[in-house]
């Protein structure tokens, strides 16, 4: 079981979590960046100033899904990390419909 965070963990994550990833403030105060993204909602804390994919950056991101999370973050001037979590969002996505193909067909 982890430790209970301290408050000068908990006033880091505040003043940092809008400008800094989960990963970043992880690293800073030794914790790992999906119990800083917890804390953080407990905290009450959001990140409002995300960015939704418009439907021309999915077909573009689709065209070119076997580039490197690095080319496409630049060619949609997007951050590698939300390239990232879009591929494993796409990659579901097509599983799901893989499956339910494959159901009709039985």
């Amino acid at each position: 079981m982890s430790s209970r965070y301290s408050a000068a963990e908990d006033e880091y994550i505040r003043e940092n979590y809008t400008t800094n990833t989960y990963f970043e403030i992880g690293l800073e105060i030794n914790r790992d960046p999906r119990s800083v993204r917890e804390r953080a909602l407990n905290l009450g804390l959001k990140k409002n100033e995300r960015r939704n994919w418009s439907s021309d950056e999915c077909l573009v991101f689709l065209a070119h899904m076997t580039l490197p999370d690095s080319q496409l973050a630049t060619m949609l001037g997007r951050k590698k990390e939300s390239v990232a979590a879009k591929r494993v969002w796409f990659r579901r996505r097509i599983k799901v419909v893989n499956d339910e193909l494959r159901a009709e067909h039985l």
